[in-house]
């Protein structure tokens, strides 16, 4: 599909409203098959057409028309074309491309910070953010750019940019940092360096995250380990394998054995994830950011972690060590709670609101 070139004026002056809202409704109108001349502005993408893959696609394309960094998931939250151009308008003007209000409350001066997945975007925390009760919520998120340094960036790099928004969004006082598996170890960085820049980290919570690649059981750790594998069995069965949908039972049980084949360093993406649906883009962002995470080597929060651990299990993981590896890597206590669901569906729906009253009761103790 030809797509309209790389504007090279549109960095270097405000944004163009009525020449982005037009270069947007060709995109739109390719995407989805139609006269650009029957793209309503005020149209919600879905309506028009557009699916996931879409929405993302023409992210990334914008970021490279116009030279800026913007949010991957901008055509998601914004819903429209005239929305999205506002919202352009304002990232141009404050540079904050990488933070998202989730949810906003006015009662609350207290705000949390949710870390991005592997794929760049907030994705199902989206949807968590709405059982935070009495918090203002903010999602960190990667930007798509039109730099190829971007997609370059350590796990630190990323983390250190990151910092550097959070501070000019909140100038005083402390912070509260969440993250989700992949996002578990970037809310970490991202709590250290804050710390390292002289800023007090209020809580920090890692939801079913661990800081290192996983290593092979040896022999004798493996023949500890049997009771416990016995007993989340059923639920990995039940919870885990079954889950999605039936006629892709087989791929995710080859993936999963393969998996456990590979040592840690030899995991690539089709390891970890059903890739047959994303676009090449979505592909290419998560395998840069699971090789920055793969050689990610943690140093010291000083204080207290708290660890929100699903409890039912990956097949033989993390099944002897409650600290999940973050032990050595806190000064203080790692607080260890167990919470419904399985890696996946623990920020989802019922399961999504159990952990988020859990992580409540945490901050708001203090």
């Amino acid at each position: 599909m030809n797509r309209p070139q790389a504007s090279q004026e549109a960095s270097k002056s405000a944004l163009d409203r009525s020449a982005t809202t037009a270069w947007l409704r060709v995109q739109v109108a390719q995407a989805a098959e139609i006269d650009p001349d029957a793209v309503d502005s005020e149209a919600t993408f879905e309506s028009l057409g557009l699916d996931s893959v879409d929405h993302f696609t023409i992210a990334g394309e914008l970021a490279e028309h116009l030279g800026l960094a913007i949010p991957s998931s901008l055509l998601f939250d914004h819903k429209t074309i005239t929305k999205t151009v506002a919202a352009l308008d304002t990232l141009s003007a404050t540079g904050l491309d990488c933070l998202t209000d989730l949810r906003g409350d006015s009662s609350s001066a207290s705000t949390v910070y949710l870390v991005h997945s592997i794929a760049g975007d907030l994705g199902d925390l989206t949807e968590f953010a709405g059982f935070i009760e009495g918090h203002r919520v903010v999602g960190v998120q990667q930007s798509f750019t039109g730099d190829s340094r971007a997609s370059a960036m350590s796990l630190e790099e990323m983390a250190r940019d990151y910092v550097r928004a959070l501070k000019q969004h909140q100038p005083e006082g402390s912070f509260c940092i969440a993250g989700h598996s992949y996002g578990s170890r970037l809310a970490f960085e991202v709590a250290c360096q804050l710390q390292e820049s002289g800023r007090t980290v209020a809580n920090l919570s890692i939801f079913d995250g661990w800081p290192l690649p996983r290593s092979r059981a040896t022999p004798s750790e493996a023949l500890r380990a049997v009771p416990a594998f016995m007993m989340n069995l059923p639920r990995w069965v039940r919870d885990d394998l079954f889950s999605g949908r039936a006629t892709r039972l087989g791929e995710r049980f080859a993936r999963k054995v393969r998996a456990r084949l590979k040592g840690p360093e030899q995991l690539d993406l089709a390891d970890h994830f059903d890739t047959k649906d994303l676009s090449a883009t979505v592909v290419d962002r998560r395998e840069q950011n699971l090789r920055s995470w793969a050689h990610y080597r943690p140093g010291l929060l000083s204080g207290n972690l708290h660890l929100f651990r699903a409890r039912t299990r990956p097949l033989c993981h993390s099944l002897l060590d409650p600290s999940a590896g973050w032990r050595p890597f806190v000064s203080g206590e790692v607080h260890v709670h167990l919470v419904r669901g399985h890696h996946t569906n623990m920020i989802r729906g019922s399961n999504g609101q159990a952990l988020a009253r859990a992580m409540l009761t945490q901050i708001n103790r203090g």
